[in-house]
């Protein structure tokens, strides 16, 4: 008999806890929508460097400035490895990379990437550790200047690709990659370059309460960098995300025959897999048949490409040249729309919805889609 009381305050102690975790769930999610409130502006901020530095036989040492997105910027020749020149154009606390190659007297040819954090003013000396600090490499470039994130950098990169990383299961590196910039992200330092590791993750969803925490802790410099920003304006758009894409006011589309996009022609499908890309952003363009053989054997969805070229003439020929099936360009009246509604600010975008519009998945990486699919 006394083991009856006894089991019902179990219960209810049970439902009382419940409750709790259930508030507290709900109450951290409005904290979110709260704080995260409205999308934030960036504004970069003009600056200049020096790079300088003695690189000894080595020969000639090309150099390549790219951006965060890989794209080249300029490129330079340290005649015999000598190398002083000052760099204008540039943004001020955004990270950018040098690519390095030579052709040494004993080892041959050698190649690296060393990430810089600029800030206005800087000056990097790069210098050649012949002496090979890395085993099976000749050469390791170490740079000598910046500040606490420049040596973050340094540190994530030499992890990442000085040392040995595995093949996973599916004989690719890119799962130790991530792994190798989760740790980095865990070390939970408030720097704009933890944030720039997490734009490349992009596992917001994934780590919301923990990377949100990090940015509300962050000084006022961080959290209004082209990263933070981009941070904050990925949590508004999770916590303040649409549930339905009306077709008739955004993404209206037409294909290469001028044939208007409609939505009823897939009724019979499940889910439609939206890929939003660009002829003219290469990450974009490279991930396109990689998406379209994650969605191939899924008879239930449909794979539609959704272009926001503003002229059709680069956008047709490369579409064609692919064979995208199910390929449309956004028209001019509703691509600005299409920008706004669905923060479209970073290309690829992959989102997954019905036939009637209703949205399942707001943004996914092409592994994420993969995961979706198999489960949906």
């Amino acid at each position: 008999m006394k083991s009856k009381p006894y089991f019902l305050k179990s219960i209810l102690a049970g439902i009382f806890a419940f409750l709790l975790v259930s508030c507290g769930q709900n109450s951290g999610s409005e904290n979110l929508k709260t704080h995260f409130s409205v999308l934030k502006p960036y504004q970069s901020e003009e600056a200049s460097f020096r790079l300088f530095g003695q690189m000894p036989g080595n020969g000639d040492v090309s150099i390549f400035l790219t951006d965060d997105r890989n794209v080249q910027l300029k490129s330079f020749v340290a005649i015999s490895g000598s190398l002083d020149i000052s760099l204008e154009d540039v943004n001020a606390n955004e990270i950018y990379f040098l690519k390095i190659s030579g052709m040494n007297e004993n080892t041959g040819y050698w190649t690296q990437e060393v990430p810089l954090f600029v800030t206005d003013g800087a000056e990097f000396e790069l210098i050649a550790d012949t002496e090979s600090v890395n085993p099976g490499d000749p050469h390791y470039i170490k740079v000598s200047g910046g500040d606490e994130e420049q040596q973050f950098l340094e540190e994530w990169k030499f992890a990442v690709y000085n040392q040995v990383i595995p093949l996973n299961e599916e004989g690719s590196q890119f799962a130790a990659y991530k792994d190798f910039n989760q740790e980095f992200i865990e070390k939970g330092r408030s720097l704009i370059s933890t944030f720039y590791l997490i734009s490349l993750q992009k596992n917001y969803r994934d780590h919301l309460d923990a990377y949100s925490d990090l940015y509300l802790q962050s000084a006022p410099e961080v959290q209004n960098s082209k990263y933070g920003v981009d941070f904050a304006n990925h949590v508004h758009r999770i916590t303040h995300a649409p549930t339905k894409i009306d077709f008739s006011k955004i993404l209206t589309a037409r294909n290469s025959r001028l044939l208007p996009f409609e939505p009823g022609a897939f009724a019979e499908k499940e889910y439609l897999v939206l890929y939003i890309w660009a002829s003219w952003d290469p990450k974009a363009v490279a991930q396109l048949e990689e998406v379209a053989g994650a969605v191939r054997d899924h008879e239930n969805a449909a794979l539609l490409h959704f272009s926001l070229d503003t002229r059709m003439s680069d956008w047709k020929p490369l579409s064609d040249q692919m064979g995208l099936e199910n390929s449309y360009m956004v028209r001019a009246e509703t691509r600005q729309a299409s920008i706004d509604q669905l923060y479209l600010t970073a290309l690829p975008r992959i989102i997954v919805v019905r036939p009637n519009g209703q949205i399942v998945e707001h943004e996914l990486s092409i592994e994420q889609l993969r995961e979706v699919l198999a489960n949906l």
